[in-house]
């Protein structure tokens, strides 16, 4: 009975000291880690849409579709002139000292909304230099923001490496890409 009792004492001891060894965490680091986890789970949002987004939650209105590089032309039309820098064309001689890219964004439609639109847009211009008539390269990125009812427009300035005047009429776009689009549309 003796060694029965030991047995017992020592086992009851061994538990208890298991159990207080084993635990590290206070109950208030227990409470913490529970509010944590509740905090984590995700919520069910009551959606208030305004401007194409939730004002909670930031998730897109369903009636609205997101503007993408592939489908912005089915909304957009983006349309471009080269002029001085006050916007002159160089009158009957045609060539500017300081040459811009004017770029102006018109819906295709009256009936569609743009929410929080913006394009960045990477364009190639050969500018034709005056009296030489060569071409001279250069890249410029512009971004157009897109006003609510889709009227944006944007002012960029065309470097060169030469001095010598660009004629207007023989410069051109030779290529452009999309950077970067952002924003959403509603069709009404």
């Amino acid at each position: 009975m003796k060694k029965a009792l030991s047995l017992l004492l020592a086992l009851v001891m061994c538990l208890s000291l298991c159990a207080c060894g084993g635990r590290n965490a206070t109950s208030s680091e227990t409470e913490a880690s529970s509010e944590t986890e509740v905090s984590s789970t995700p919520q069910k949002c009551d959606h208030v849409y305004s401007n194409g987004y939730c004002s909670i939650c930031k998730e897109m209105d369903p009636s609205c579709q997101e503007l993408t590089a592939e489908n912005y032309e089915d909304y957009l039309g983006i349309t471009y002139k080269m002029a001085n820098v006050d916007g002159s064309t160089g009158g009957s001689n045609g060539f500017v000292a300081f040459p811009y890219l004017y770029l102006t964004a018109t819906p295709t439609s009256s009936r569609i909304m743009f929410y929080d639109v913006e394009i960045e847009i990477e364009f190639t211009v050969k500018q034709c230099l005056y009296p030489s008539k060569e071409y001279e390269e250069c890249t410029v990125t512009a971004k157009i923001p897109v006003a609510l009812f889709g009227e944006g427009d944007a002012k960029v300035r065309l470097d060169r490496e030469s001095n010598d005047p660009v004629l207007l009429k023989a410069s051109y776009i030779s290529e452009y890409k999309i950077t970067s689009i952002n924003g959403c549309v509603s069709v009404q």
